[in-house]
């Protein structure tokens, strides 16, 4: 059940404003650089700590946004928003390496009242859709090497060569921008995010998960569920969201639905 998921982040003016990690305003090299991942290992600790855990543990993400249609020509138009949760289980691989297993549950929501919505009017065809929770994971589906990040379950665009992330810093803040895509059909996508943590705590290396947050836009074809046929466009889904240090800190309303109707979807430990 393997499908993917979600988000396009327009941070690249964040980023040039911010410079490079450890930039000195004059342009000469910062202290601060040699505190920054520079080795492929380094750089692939820090992601797992930024992303998950050093810990073989269960990671969960919440996030809250909307999503727009986007129509050539057109305004984008919102049409619902969204809540969910994305849980991760990063594996030792033995070799220094993490394989991630993983679990995403989203509800959609009406655009305007905030309701959770079971079904859609749709504006484009006249219809009323049964709307479908996002759901979608599995085992072992990403691979995090020194040497990049792949992923075997889907037509991902592979980091290739050693590991290396652009790390930016603003005030007490560091972040980077990463991006993959997949070509698979019937839902191809655009995924770009924009992690981040607290510079403090990323520059301690005994803290093994980070209190990270994210910002994150997806750019896919219309699901499935709404039955578009011909009509031309694309979704747009942004989202923003933190770590959890378990699924117990997930607002009530989503909980509850999720215990009830889909509880395999709130752990991703690999079966």
């Amino acid at each position: 059940m393997l499908d993917r998921r979600s988000i396009l982040g327009s941070m690249a003016a964040l980023a040039v404003s911010s410079g490079r990690a450890g930039a000195a305003p004059d342009g000469s090299r910062s202290p601060l650089d040699s505190k920054l991942p520079r080795t492929p290992q380094e750089h692939l600790t820090a992601i797992v700590r930024l992303v998950a855990s050093l810990d073989e543990v269960d990671v969960p993400w919440w996030y809250r946004g909307i999503v727009y249609a986007q129509q050539e020509n057109k305004a984008p138009l919102p049409i619902f928003k969204m809540e969910g949760v994305e849980t991760y289980w990063f594996r030792h691989g033995g070799d220094g390496s993490y394989w991630v297993s993983a679990r995403t549950l989203s509800f959609l929501r009406d655009a305007k009242t905030d309701e959770m919505i079971y079904e859609f009017d749709n504006p484009f065809t006249g219809d009323v859709n049964e709307v479908k929770p996002n759901m979608f994971g599995g085992n072992d589906v990403e691979h995090y090497t020194a040497d990049g990040i792949t992923s075997p379950a889907v037509s991902s665009v592979p980091k290739t060569g050693p590991l290396a992330f652009d790390w930016n810093t603003v005030g007490p803040h560091v972040f980077l921008l990463k991006d993959r895509a997949s070509l698979d059909m019937p839902q191809p996508f655009l995924e770009a995010q924009s992690p981040s943590a607290p510079l403090g705590a990323f520059l301690d290396p005994s803290i093994r998960s980070l209190p990270s947050y994210f910002s994150s836009t997806w750019i896919s074809p219309y699901p499935e569920w709404m039955n578009m046929g011909e009509i031309p466009g694309h979704t747009i889904w942004h989202s923003t969201g933190g770590k959890l240090s378990s699924i117990g800190e997930l607002p009530t309303e989503y909980l509850n639905r999720a215990r009830a109707d889909y509880p395999d979807s709130l752990s991703a430990r690999p079966e």
